[in-house]
């Protein structure tokens, strides 16, 4: 799934309802409007890890942002490596599985933008297809003069089209996703990746569409026999007697390994006596009722006729 938010923080319960509903793997988030002074805290997913890059521009201060959500059992690595100073609103990770690697990215283009962060870009688009041949970009690229669903008219001496097209890669949306104007896009270098492209209503008061896709891709799950550890709800007393009782203060330090495996092996020894385990993470909406779901049906039902009734 992928949406210009234009503020996550505002919307953060409606797109938990839609995540709860639809269960994605990966969400694909522009205009966050995130600063360093709100934490992950603020707009997390449970079940779901957080990837960001938020707006640091002296000049325009409001606004701008990326970030993937992506669900904790799955593997996956932030490349910080592939970035441009010119074009700082982007995201890129690689999902890898038995050594086959899959490259996701994220951009948002401002309306504004200028020729330098323009080529920033592009350079972007250039690093990542010469770094996986499985390359899939999405996001907000702000160029209104290109209409998607009629390629004829799409004129190869534009600088983005030749982008595309020297790169090899596809793009994958042919409905609008703001009025009538193609701004929020999916690129791939191989188009048999992406399936069931759905322009769907938009995400709150957004003024941008939802636009859900199937991602065909090998991925890894991370390992489930790892145990997760619940320390706020340890027994810290229990935990401090059982540490005393080791009399740790009367080793005699014949052999610093020894002594260390030992201990080591104390110290799990309590942590498994006096620490409950976590329980897994659940999706679902504490204020998600029957009634919410009802009207979150409903919502999309009347979008789906508002379209399909041809009306601007």
């Amino acid at each position: 799934m992928f949406v210009n938010s234009r503020s996550i923080v505002n919307k953060r319960e409606e797109l938990e309802l839609i995540v709860e509903q639809e269960a994605y793997d990966v969400i694909g988030v522009v205009e966050t409007w995130l600063t360093n002074s709100i934490d992950n805290a603020e707009i997390e997913l449970a079940g779901y890890q957080i990837f960001r890059q938020d707006r640091v521009n002296q000049d325009k201060t409001r606004g701008g942002g990326v970030l993937f959500y992506v669900k904790e059992d799955i593997n996956v690595v932030q490349r910080d490596d592939i970035c441009n100073v010119q074009f700082p609103e982007s995201l890129f990770c690689t999902i890898e599985n038995n050594g086959d690697k899959t490259l996701l990215g994220i951009c948002y283009r401002a309306p504004d933008s200028s020729l330098d962060s323009d080529t920033g870009l592009f350079n972007l688009f250039e690093q990542a297809c010469e770094d996986c041949n499985n390359c899939i970009i999405i996001g907000d690229f702000n160029f209104r003069e290109l209409r998607w669903d009629k390629p004829e008219t799409l004129p190869d001496d534009h600088p983005f089209i030749s982008c595309i097209n020297d790169n090899f890669m596809y793009q994958l949306v042919n409905e609008p996703s703001r009025n009538d104007n193609f701004l929020d896009l999916i690129f791939s270098s191989d188009e048999n990746v992406v399936e069931n492209v759905i322009v769907r209503e938009p995400l709150g008061t957004s003024d941008h569409n939802i636009i859900e896709f199937k991602l065909i891709v090998s991925k890894s799950r991370a390992d489930k026999s790892v145990l997760n550890y619940n320390y706020h709800g340890a027994n810290y007393q229990e935990i401090t007697a059982a540490a005393i009782c080791k009399r740790w203060e009367n080793i005699e330090p014949d052999n610093v390994d020894d002594v260390w495996s030992g201990i080591r092996s104390d110290i799990l020894q309590i942590r498994n006596n006096c620490v409950p385990l976590r329980g897994k993470s659940k999706l679902k909406c504490k204020w998600s009722t029957n009634i919410v779901k009802k009207c979150s049906r409903i919502k999309r039902r009347a979008w789906d006729r508002y379209r399909k009734a041809g009306k601007p």
